[in-house]
Order: structure tokens, then C-alpha cells, then sequence
């Protein structure tokens, strides 16, 4: 049954991704203008981005890690919980063939890290801190 969702997710985020081209910005970020995917980027803190969908096991299981880590973490970074159906560009960019994956970006904006899977809260504070050093 996990191994038929996995599949199924993966085959529609492959679909969805061929249905947009990404934009690109000059320094190669994404541009997604006035979303808060954009704002997040913009805003001088680490950003976690979490790209997955209501009908997905797994990333509802993740949810309240991800909520955990936004509480603790406060003003000092931004996380953000998207559904990948809305931000179709960002699959293509980033080449996203199973959900939940979680994005990290420094606090200049610059993507740094992609991990694929079920993140706990401490592997996402984890992650942040290493990226942020």
C-alpha cells in the first residue's frame, strides 16, 4: 500500500511539473513574485520550506513537526508549509519526484539544502543549524 501512495505521488509531481516552466531571477533564485515563498526569501532569516499536499500521508504526518520547529524557532526563521499543487514551479526547479520534501535556504536567500522524506523537529532545527553557521 506505502509503496503504491509513493509511486502515485511521485508520477503526479512528475505531471505537474511538466505543466510549468520556472523563472528564474539574474542570481539564480526563483522568482515567484509576491507569494510568500518570494517574501520568505527576501526576509534576512533562514527559510525551511516544506512542499507537499493535503492527500499526502507523509507530509501530514510531518505537519506537526514542522509546526513544532516554526514555535521554538520564532522571529528567527521562516518556515513555510506549501502544497505542491500551488507551486508547481518549484517541483520543476528543483527537480521534487516525492513528497514531502523540505528546502533550506540561508538568510541571504540561496538555497542550500534539499532532504527528501518525513523530517522529525529535531532533524529540521538540525538542518537550520548547520546551514546557518
Amino acid at each position: 500500500m506505502f509503496k503504491k501512495i509513493v509511486v502515485l505521488s511521485m508520477l503526479l509531481v512528475f505531471v505537474l511539473s511538466l505543466s510549468t516552466l520556472p523563472s528564474f531571477a539574474a542570481n539564480g533564485t526563483i522568482t515567484t513574485q509576491k507569494t510568500p515563498f518570494d517574501r520568505a526569501l527576501k526576509s534576512g532569516k533562514p527559510v525551511i520550506v516544506k512542499l507537499g499536499a493535503d492527500w499526502c500521508p507523509a507530509c501530514r504526518e510531518m505537519k506537526p513537526n514542522l509546526e513544532a520547529a516554526a514555535k521554538e524557532l520564532g522571529d528567527k526563521a521562516v518556515v513555510l508549509d506549501l502544497d505542491i499543487d500551488k507551486y508547481r514551479n518549484l517541483a520543476s526547479v528543483y527537480k521534487i519526484n516525492l513528497i514531502p520534501t523540505t528546502l533550506f535556504y540561508n538568510k541571504n536567500g540561496k538555497f542550500v539544502e534539499k532532504k527528501v522524506g518525513l523530517l522529525s523537529k529535531k532533524e529540521l532545527l538540525d538542518t537550520l543549524k548547520k546551514i546557518s553557521k
